[in-house]
């Protein structure tokens, strides 16, 4: 991606910024933002389906949801998921250091917050050996998302574990939408992104996408000018394919791996076998495969899914490894025209394995 000099990209982000929501709602409604009425403006249709797990239009969801949409994601100066999140309302977002965030709605906040449930396209990324979601493994091209869905508020009805305090769905863009090369790259004082994607079509039912992306963030400077320890680098590459069996059943396999270092700077009072002025360089590495099946018929909807993910990351002087294979399968059937039952079962199965390097023996510590 070409480099625009300062006053050249500030006219054009400013013009972007402008024009972009005028275009959106002209090209949906016929007209613009300022000749639109209160009526033609609720009549926007913008569909979700974390709150009871089937689509739905937003204006008609009895519950606090939110929607970034793929527009709101071009639109914005964001270089990640978390700053993304800045522009939902209710929700609490704080960086602590270049790589950690602390994100929750409702409060209770923390570095681990453990009452709010994230998932990217119905996957679980909350992690049981910490009790919260690692947000540095997040690093998902931003070109690649069709929209996040945020509800503030008690999800674990339909969702299950840590669904208290929300859920943020993260969902993916079909591969038909994302054909062709797709090159891009964000350089600014807070890091370097770079992002590299082709899809094509496999005959006439299938498509398919690759992609890999390189992150750098740049350490943060403390209150006394010297740069902080703190900053990440990680490679992620990944493939998804859609497949449309028939009219009404579809496939969906997708995959990605990931592996990069993270450092971080340690208290002087806390204890632990860390590297020179309690200074650590951490390791993370992980992945996982999704399959979906999916049938749509005027009878109902039926949706399988399993996954595998598999993650391990050296940090605060503990290795620390998390595999899970998850089992799910729903049911919805339309009863009448104002009811419908949504009915389901999951099996889920997560090992976790820690082992801790203690100051005083150098022993390694098993706990599994």
């Amino acid at each position: 991606m070409k480099h625009i000099g300062l006053p050249a990209g500030v006219v054009l982000w400013c013009l972007g910024i402008a024009f972009a929501p005028l275009a959106t709602v002209a090209q949906r409604k016929g007209g613009d933002l300022a000749t639109a009425s209160l009526e033609e403006l609720t009549q926007i249709h913008i569909s979700v389906s974390s709150f009871a797990r089937k689509d739905e239009d937003l204006w008609t969801t009895p519950a606090a949801v939110f929607v970034i949409t793929k527009e709101d994601i071009v639109r914005s100066s964001a270089s990640s998921i978390p700053e993304l999140l800045r522009m939902v309302p209710g929700m609490q977002v704080a960086q602590i250091d270049a790589s950690s965030w602390a994100i929750s709605a409702r409060g209770f906040n923390s570095v681990y917050a453990n009452k709010l449930l994230v998932l990217i396209d119905g996957r679980t990324v909350y992690s049981e050996a910490i009790s919260g979601v690692l947000w540095d493994q997040l690093n998902l091209p931003l070109e690649d998302i069709e929209r996040i869905e945020v509800i503030r508020g008690p999800g674990a009805a339909v969702w299950g574990t840590n669904a208290v305090n929300g859920v943020i769905n993260i969902i993916a863009k079909k591969t038909r939408s994302t054909t062709g090369l797709s090159m891009s790259d964000n350089l600014s004082r807070i890091g370097e992104t770079a992002n590299i994607r082709y899809g094509a079509a496999l005959g006439q039912r299938a498509q398919y996408r690759v992609f890999a992306s390189y992150i750098d963030r740049s350490p943060f400077d403390t209150a006394s000018g010297v740069r902080a320890f703190d900053g990440e680098k990680i490679v992620r590459g990944g493939a998804r394919l859609d497949w449309q069996l028939s009219p009404s059943n579809w496939i969906t396999t997708s995959g990605d791996l990931y592996g990069g270092h993270i450092n971080q700077q340690i208290k002087p009072d806390i204890p632990l076998n860390v590297g020179p002025g309690q200074q650590e360089k951490g390791s993370l590495v992980g992945g996982h495969v999704l399959s979906l099946w999916e049938h749509r018929s005027q009878r109902g909807e039926m949706a399988l899914q399993v996954y595998y993910d598999d993650q391990s990351r050296h940090q605060l002087a503990a290795y620390s490894r998390t595999r899970t294979v998850d089992l799910d399968y729903q049911d919805h059937l339309p009863l009448g025209p104002r009811n419908d039952l949504v009915w389901g079962a999951e099996l889920q199965f997560s090992g976790d394995r820690i082992l801790a390097i203690v100051p005083e023996t150098t022993q390694p510590n098993y706990k599994n």
